[in-house]
């Protein structure tokens, strides 16, 4: 097993100390200064995944990793971060439930946020990506859907199963003659309209 030469190799984009796991998991749903330009809100936390335990060459790391994965946020105003800069919580005067519905991960199953090492088998089935909503991501954008196969594949993983990648290929080779085909119908339809609106 290879060690980590830096915490950089888990790729995060903002290292801090003097904070622990649990704190850390705690700021979802607040907002938080880093130094005295950068305001961030935090929305979920971090989970590990396999494609980085591979790049590390860290057997278990997602499993180990867990709950120290850190957090997920959004820029509310950009500046310059400094290393020593401070991390504070801001105080909150909105409601709660508001907070935490803005915070809402959305799309993302419940299993998302167990660690795998604790999933049942229905929520180890209910994280694998059905072939039709594979098919419909490769449709909106095909290059991002064969471009996390790639990088999956650089470190010996999958991302899609077998039945998605194909689903999602499958799409990608209708995509142009669909576009073309919903296109016409649109051209159609307002010339349709324009003759008669003359009329």
């Amino acid at each position: 097993m290879m060690p980590l030469s830096s915490m950089g190799d888990l790729r995060r984009n903002l290292v801090i100390r003097g904070i622990g796991a649990n704190e850390m998991n705690d700021t979802v749903g607040r907002e938080v200064m880093v130094g005295s330009e950068v305001r961030l809100f935090v929305h979920r936390r971090t989970v590990p995944c396999k494609k980085s335990e591979a790049q590390c060459e860290r057997p278990g790391l997602v499993n180990n990793l867990w709950d120290d994965c850190g957090v997920n946020c959004e820029v509310l105003m950009h500046g310059t971060i400094r290393v020593g800069d401070t991390v504070r919580m801001l105080t909150t005067t909105g409601d709660d439930d508001r907070r935490l519905r803005r915070a809402d991960p959305s799309h993302k199953p419940p299993a998302f946020f167990v660690r795998p090492s604790d999933w049942t088998a229905e929520q180890a089935r209910g994280m694998i990506i059905p072939p039709r909503v594979a098919a419909c991501m490769c449709l909106i954008d095909p290059e991002g859907f064969v471009r996390v196969e790639r990088g999956y594949n650089s470190v010996g993983q999958r991302f899609w199963s077998t039945r998605a990648y194909r689903a999602g290929m499958f799409a990608r080779a209708l995509r142009a003659p669909l576009m073309i085909a919903i296109l016409a119908i649109l051209v159609a339809v307002v010339l349709q309209v324009k003759i008669i609106w003359i009329r």
